[in-house]
């Protein structure tokens, strides 16, 4: 458990410019979190931050839950309209390093598109006809 505190760049530009850092530690103080769920020792947190995201060059306005652990970001999700689906699939396969992709992956729900780098999880999941999830999250860590 000890790297959930190294707070380490990924070398994929979207991940590093995002305005929250995975391993990064909670802020009780932060008034712009509103405690959504808890499970056991995990706590889902919505965040009113940036309620504007500029991601592939597109600007954003996705609703953004974060999930913490031991006090410790562990996953990042952002709800996003589907008719940015496609934009995202390629741009974050075009930002993945060489044989590495979006596929679909069998151990998650149907409609995810998902690659595993190094400790991180990268998904694309469509939810619902109006909207789809990126996750950013550490995939050994839940």
């Amino acid at each position: 458990m000890n790297n959930l505190l190294e707070i380490k760049e990924h070398q994929i530009s979207f991940i590093d410019s995002l305005p929250y850092k995975l391993g990064s530690t909670f802020n009780e103080n932060n008034i712009d979190l509103e405690l959504k769920k808890v499970y056991d020792e995990v706590r889902v947190y919505r965040s009113y931050k940036c309620s504007e995201l500029i991601l592939f060059g597109t600007i954003l306005e996705p609703e953004c839950y974060l999930w913490f652990g031991k006090d410790h970001l562990l996953a990042i999700n952002y709800k996003i309209e589907n008719k940015y689906f496609e934009i995202f699939k390629e741009a974050v396969n075009s930002e993945l390093p060489d044989g590495y992709k979006l596929e679909e992956d069998p151990s998650e729900i149907a409609n995810t598109l998902t690659v595993y780098i190094e400790d991180i999880m990268l998904c694309i999941q469509k939810i619902n006809e109006n909207y789809f999830l990126l996750k950013v999250q550490y995939h050994d860590k839940f």
